[in-house]
């Protein structure tokens, strides 16, 4: 058992690590730990069902929560009863995004705090983004939110944040930004990520930029002049024809 303290900021991080229990707690001061899914399926006479939830599930641990601690925990889905719904819309039992805090209630892992997606709250927005893999259907309604934004205020500044978060190993074809950006019809929106995207892949090394260039990874994309006048420096005939058939 390791207890570590350290300070960053005006508050102070406590990590403690139980190697036997397998899980780790945070002091994260006011930061929002949330959770997104969707219903697996709801009895609407007993007010009760089940949550399937997309990202790394947090549960919180009600004992030690008024210390600032918070356990984490691995689970796929989570209890939901209707008590704990707090958007001002009334709840519809559908496939719409929710979003959530997970605690114990009556020694189960609960749904707490629930919400529909906001589409005005940065926060929910991260939290979509730092999911792995979206299912299909899940996918394509987020694309058609992005569709039909005529207010950037809000996304712009995740595009970006995650844009610079994200190691450079990870800019691939699965990659949920240039999945969202190949499919995106909103043309304003869609010259504004791509310009997000070609700032930060352009930071890139030469050689990264061209690779992500011949990958066809996102369409439009221009490398840098320079990483194009490297290539054609270190490349032979045949290679540059192959190049240039862009």
């Amino acid at each position: 058992m390791i207890f570590i303290d350290f300070n960053s900021g005006n508050c102070q991080n406590l990590v403690y690590m139980d190697i036997q229990l397998q899980f780790h707690a945070f002091f994260i001061g006011k930061n929002q730990i949330m959770n997104v899914g969707v219903l697996d399926w709801f009895n609407i006479d007993k007010g009760f069902g089940v949550l399937k939830i997309m990202n790394d599930a947090f549960l919180i641990d009600d004992e030690n929560q008024k210390n600032g601690i918070i356990r984490t925990l691995t689970l796929t889905d989570v209890f939901f009863h209707i008590s704990n719904w707090k958007d001002c819309q009334e709840f519809r039992s559908n496939e719409e995004l929710l979003f959530f805090d997970i605690g114990m209630k009556q020694g189960k892992a609960s749904a707490l705090n629930c919400v529909y997606f906001n589409y005005d709250n940065q926060e929910h927005w991260k939290t979509i983004f730092s999911i792995s893999s979206l299912p299909q259907k899940t996918f394509n309604s987020i694309v058609s939110v992005l569709n039909n934004l005529t207010n950037y205020s809000v996304i712009i500044p995740v595009f970006n944040e995650i844009l610079n978060e994200t190691k450079n190993k990870d800019f691939n074809q699965n990659y949920l930004i240039f999945k969202i950006y190949n499919e995106i019809q909103n043309e304003e929106l869609k010259t504004i990520v791509q310009n997000l995207i070609s700032k930060r892949i352009n930071n890139l090394s030469n050689q990264e930029i061209i690779k992500f260039w011949k990958d066809e990874i996102i369409a439009d994309f221009q490398p840098k002049q320079s990483a194009l006048i490297e290539v054609i420096k270190n490349q032979s005939k045949e290679d540059l024809l192959c190049f240039f058939k862009f």
